[in-house]
């Protein structure tokens, strides 16, 4: 595992385990904090993540797919305010490009647990809110074939944020 701050300041942010939890712990505005699984590429995979917001609800628990140093990645960004988008990083553009958003009645808003699923197949990329479809997505123009998983925490201009890790799992899809 590697971790990496792609916004804000390092010195108001921890990374920690505490009682079987991954904590991330952002006391900075806009920080965007970065878990990446190096030990395989994975061209067709499956990411669970159960996440409990115990901080302010101006958030992204975001699972990250397909990442490559050279390419970018796909991000599937979910707040605790109840929104999603599909996200792609180009490391061609050096920039996040939107893919898809909207609301859902799926996320449990406030202090709650909330179970989030990532398919990518390639450019096909599903993702699932506490066991609903909530979007799928086919990616026509950066076609990120295959890469690394992990996860994201991201704060705003509200703090703290404090956000829980209870279950991270990679599988087939």
């Amino acid at each position: 595992w590697s971790w990496f701050l792609m916004n804000g300041d390092e010195n108001k942010m921890d990374l920690y385990t505490e009682d079987g939890y991954l904590v991330f712990d952002l006391q900075g505005t806009y920080q965007y904090v970065y878990l990446l699984y190096e030990e395989y590429y994975y061209p067709e995979v499956r990411i669970d993540v159960l996440a409990e917001n115990r901080g302010k609800n101006t958030n992204n628990v975001s699972l990250i797919c397909n990442y490559s140093d050279d390419e970018g990645w796909y991000e599937f960004n979910i707040t605790n305010g109840g929104k999603y988008q599909l996200l792609v990083y180009s490391e061609q553009d050096g920039d996040y490009a939107l893919l898809a958003d909207g609301g859902s009645v799926n996320i449990k808003t406030g202090r709650d647990e909330n179970w989030y699923t990532a398919i990518c197949r390639g450019n096909q990329l599903e993702l699932y809110i506490n066991g609903t479809l909530e979007k799928e997505f086919t990616d026509r123009k950066y076609n990120l074939k295959e890469g690394l998983v992990g996860l994201s925490v991201s704060s705003f201009d509200v703090l703290p944020i404090l956000v829980e890790v209870d279950y991270f799992s990679i599988s087939l899809p």
